[in-house]
């Protein structure tokens, strides 16, 4: 491995565990990842929407671990794991989906 990837890949490691969360696997294994619900903006017809899409920040070798559709455990709420998003130095940006629970009025 070259000198600059080892040198991302510990820059990498270093920002997952400073500013990670923990994430509980299907396997109950914990794995850490950096949470976030970024607000996007967005058209639909004529009517301006802003809407959120959470997502989990992991490194590659974590992302390797989830699979499509796997229920996560974040916070204490629970987040099904939707397409991946491998930027390419090492880090994979997980988009989520909130589980809904089937009680009436639990829609966040």
């Amino acid at each position: 491995m070259p000198n600059w990837d080892r040198m991302a890949d510990r820059a990498n490691r270093r920002s997952v565990k400073t500013f990670s969360t923990p994430v509980q696997l299907p396997d109950g294994q914990v794995i850490g990842g950096v949470f976030d619900i970024p607000t996007e903006e967005g058209q639909l017809a004529k009517l301006e929407l802003d809407y959120s899409v959470p997502v989990i920040t992991v490194l590659d070798g974590d992302a390797a671990l989830i699979n499509d559709s796997d229920t996560l455990v974040i916070k204490g709420k629970e987040f099904t794991a939707g397409k991946q998003l491998p930027d390419g130095t090492g880090i994979t940006v997980i988009l989520l989906a909130d589980t809904q629970s089937s009680e009436a009025g639990n829609w966040l």
